[in-house]
């Protein structure tokens, strides 16, 4: 600015207000740079996958057999920067029924996953399909597509239990 001055392009009251205007100028880009930055890194980027499986469950207590579930392996997976928070993950029939299988929160920091186990014992009330949904505490939410329980694996729970009851 002072260059300007000597010169006599500007007095010094102009080139006063022109230097507030440059350091407004600069001050606003890197606000909006920092906006900008902020949300690429705060977006959400995780993935869902469901596993179908089945396991033996132990109860405890003398003359109780162990029996067979149909399970559900859950997994979120953040690939983000960020740290994310799962607040809630459901299974849901295809109707929009949800069909409670209550699960804990977790906190994923970047780059890292959480899985959890569902023992599912009522395997008519998902026949006609399911939807799994991992719901983030910023709002987002992901769905899988419509999962069917496996008939190789149904079957294998019925026979596996029909023979431990004899």
């Amino acid at each position: 600015m002072v260059m300007f001055c000597r010169l006599g392009l500007v007095n010094s009251a102009e080139a006063i207000s022109l230097a507030a205007v440059v350091v407004a100028a600069i001050s606003a880009a890197g606000s909006l740079y920092a906006i900008v930055v902020s949300r690429k890194q705060g977006k959400t980027k995780a993935k869902l996958t469901v596993e179908h499986k089945t396991g033996i469950i132990r109860d405890v207590g003398i003359g109780i057999e162990p029996t067979m579930c149909y399970q559900l392996g859950i997994s979120v997976s953040n690939t983000g920067q960020t740290t994310e928070y799962v607040n809630a993950l459901s299974v849901e029939r295809v109707n929009g029924e949800p069909a409670n299988f209550p699960t804990d929160n977790a906190e994923l920091k970047a780059h890292s996953g959480w899985s959890t186990t569902i023992n599912i014992t009522g395997l008519s009330d998902l026949g006609d399909g399911f939807v799994v949904a991992a719901r983030f505490a910023n709002g987002v939410e992901l769905r899988s597509p419509v999962e069917h329980l496996k008939t190789e694996l149904s079957e294998k729970v019925e026979q596996y239990n029909a023979g431990s009851a004899d």
